[in-house]
């Protein structure tokens, strides 16, 4: 009786481990999962920043051709 007690605490031990195992593998891969979240989220942000920047640059570039542009027409003007 002594041993069958024996392997069933045995058995009772190696179960609980190996829920307690398969209990940090899951919050090893929630910690893994919201640390590719938080990164993918600053990752979104700098492109949104680079993609502002990106307009912003393209928006007075584009002024800028216009406002040349004007001037040649009234160049043309001029010499007529």
């Amino acid at each position: 009786m002594d041993i069958e007690l024996e392997r069933r605490r045995a058995d009772a031990e190696a179960e609980r481990q190996q829920h307690e195992r398969t209990r940090q593998a899951a919050e090893r891969a929630r910690a893994a999962a919201e640390e590719s979240r938080v990164s993918a989220e600053d990752d979104r942000c700098a492109v949104a920043v680079e993609v502002s920047a990106t307009i912003a640059a393209l928006t007075t570039l584009l002024s800028r051709m216009e406002a040349v542009e004007a001037l040649r027409r009234e160049a043309r003007k001029d010499t007529k």
